[in-house]
């Protein structure tokens, strides 16, 4: 993660991350006001965006790759998901000239994405000598059980392990089953 002041926006933000905050006050907002009836609490944006180096000034070119992964109701299909999204968030948002051809759209990538919040799995370790830690940002689980040696554990992709307290594992994901 890095940060910097730029005079691309208004308020001397970089374009991505305002791009990115407005993607998500949007889908608050549909939610809201019964444009998307499929929309749930738990959200997520990115936005890339391509610049080019003109003599050390950093020119933007385009809009490279949105990223939204919605909650969302049963009932939504992938591509009623994808039409909303394009049509009610992404193009109320981004301006136009900022999107082309070789714009990539990753909506809803991990697939179905029904459980958000904290809905996730913990579990609590209750013993002598237990702990838990969690590793390369949730990726691997080192558990140890009493005092024998640790366990080393890899997280499924999709899926992420945090530990809160030394003897609490928390799960979480997009992924129900996967997290289960």
């Amino acid at each position: 993660m890095f940060g910097y002041a730029t005079n691309v926006t208004p308020k001397l933000m970089p374009l991505s991350h305002v791009l990115a905050t407005k993607l998500g006050a949007r889908l608050t907002k549909v939610r809201k006001n019964g444009t998307c009836l499929w929309l749930r609490l738990d959200g997520k944006t990115q936005v890339t965006v391509e610049y080019y180096n003109d003599k050390g000034a950093m020119v933007l070119v385009r809009v490279h790759t949105v990223l939204i992964s919605t909650q969302h109701d049963e009932t939504a299909t992938n591509d009623e998901i994808a039409t909303d999204l394009k049509e009610h968030v992404i193009k109320p948002v981004i301006p136009e000239k900022y999107l082309d051809e070789k714009t990539i759209f990753h909506l809803n990538p991990s697939d179905r994405f029904m459980i958000g919040g904290p809905h996730g799995v913990a579990a609590e370790n209750v013993g002598v000598g237990y702990k838990a830690r969690a590793e390369a940002e949730g990726r691997l689980l080192y558990p140890k059980l009493g005092y024998s040696h640790e366990v080393d554990l890899f997280v499924p992709p999709a899926v992420r392990v945090f530990c809160f307290k030394n003897n609490t594992i928390c799960c979480n994901g997009i992924n129900k089953q996967r997290v289960h």
